[in-house]
């Protein structure tokens, strides 16, 4: 689905095609005064609407399998939902281009993406075997944790685990944080099945920590000429095993801006990953689009290191924030810094408020091209049912062009009667502020035939 990472939404949209469930749903319609149950409310969405999860806890009594290619999860920076697996599944299955997020999974039961996008995921996984995060099939996660732990003496699962399905892929990693506390297990392990497949893992700003085991780990499983690159920038890892060049390699750690020492965490072993003062992974990731907007605990994926310092991205699923000052630079013509009382600058307002501006028909391709003011450096997103989303990031206030562009049955709709209303969606999540509330915009695209 996304081999090349796109940025994805910061927030889940509200509007047609959305149903809504609660721990104690039950609800047949799934509207927001009257939500369902979570699987009533799996089982009613179709491909391209969304299933907004109220806080609260879910239990499952039978697998959560999503066959479909809806939106599922909670609100990003809100209290998430919690399911307690009770050793069964929640997946995203193979072909079905899911996206899941905002969620916190618990239990013996992994998390599995066999497809689709996974962001903002808490998976606290208990099971002595296989994985706490199991990816196939092009799958991507981004900004999540998975930790496996408390497994049982001879626990041997992964915090994630990668296959290739028997077939060539390509899966991505963005700021995770893999976590396998038990004795023996890998943070991340690749599989590989099949005749001549190529698996290739593109792992960007991860930490990857194994107690007992090697930190990552690759296995070609026997079979006939597999190919294995596990490939790692920003990241934190420091042990790696299986490799046998030229059918597997792993990056080497240390190199190619990936760090060996330790991270500190707040709480490891509760399971509380965020960032303690002076951990290496502070400020120490890739700042670039592809991040998106929101980390883990809701907070800007990019922060200064200090009110009113320079913008970076940490290693990790969470980003470090502190309130402290700035160091003052030194006296100009000093080589010392200034041993006077310097009170640092306030960092400046940051605004989420944008204006929508023109919109620009191409009737030949049956698209638009819609204009919006921005305030402020952010990333702006647009998204609705029935078209393909977008995001444009700036560094500065400026006005960004968005292209409208119909997909499945609008597109279709399209072809046939040469126009088709589409409900579009704008976010704005300004960096080192807060993301604003969905602004709604009605457009009727035309196409000549």
């Amino acid at each position: 689905m996304l081999a090349a990472f796109a940025v994805l939404a910061p927030a889940a949209f509200a509007g047609p095609g959305t149903y809504y469930a609660s721990p104690t749903g039950t609800g047949t319609s799934c509207e927001s005064v009257a939500p369902c149950a979570l699987t009533k409310a799996v089982e009613t969405a179709v491909n391209e609407d969304a299933v907004i999860l109220e806080p609260g806890t879910y239990t499952l009594a039978t697998d959560l399998a999503v066959s479909k290619a809806i939106e599922l999860g909670g609100q990003p920076g809100a209290s998430p939902p919690v399911i307690v697996d009770n050793g069964h599944a929640v997946r995203v299955n193979q072909g079905a281009d899911a996206r899941v997020h905002d969620l916190r999974v618990e239990g013996a039961g992994p998390f599995e993406l066999f497809s689709g996008a996974g962001e903002r995921i808490f998976v606290s996984f208990t099971g002595a075997t296989n994985e706490a995060c199991g990816m196939s099939d092009g799958a991507t996660l981004v900004d999540s944790v998975c930790w496996a732990h408390d497994g049982g003496p001879t626990a041997t699962a992964s915090a994630i685990g990668i296959s290739d399905a028997g077939k060539s892929t390509t899966m991505t990693l963005r700021n995770d944080t893999a976590i396998d506390a038990d004795v023996s297990g890998e943070a991340i392990r690749t599989q590989t099945s099949g005749v001549g497949p190529k698996l290739v893992v593109e792992a960007t700003n991860v930490v990857a920590r194994a107690a007992g085991h090697f930190d990552i780990e690759t296995s070609l499983g026997g079979s006939a000429f597999p190919v294995t690159e596990v490939k790692l920038t920003h990241s934190n890892y420091a042990t790696v095993v299986g490799e046998a060049a030229p059918l597997a390699t792993i990056t080497a750690p240390g190199t190619n801006s990936n760090q060996t020492v330790a991270p500190a965490f707040v709480d490891a072993p509760g399971g509380d990953f965020h960032e303690a003062a002076g951990s290496p992974t502070i400020g120490a990731g890739l700042t670039e689009d592809a991040n998106g907007p929101l980390a883990l605990g809701g907070e800007a994926r990019s922060t200064a290191t200090c009110p009113g310092g320079p913008v970076v991205t940490d290693i990790g699923a969470y980003q470090y924030s502190t309130t402290a000052p700035c160091v003052p630079p030194p006296p100009s013509g000093s080589g010392s810094p200034s041993t006077g009382s310097t009170t640092p600058a306030p960092p400046p307002a940051i605004s989420n408020l944008i204006k929508v501006g023109k919109l620009k028909l191409n009737k030949k391709a049956g698209t638009a091209m819609l204009s919006v003011k921005i305030p402020d450096a952010g990333t702006l997103g647009l998204r609705g049912k029935g078209l393909a989303k977008v995001f444009r990031s700036s560094k500065g206030a400026t006005t960004l062009s968005l292209p409208i562009k119909p997909v499945g049955k609008t597109r279709a709709a399209l072809a046939k009667t040469g126009k088709a209303v589409v409900r579009l969606y704008l976010t704005f999540a300004p960096v080192g502020g807060t993301a604003g509330r969905p602004i709604g915009k009605t457009v009727k695209l035309l196409r000549t035939k």
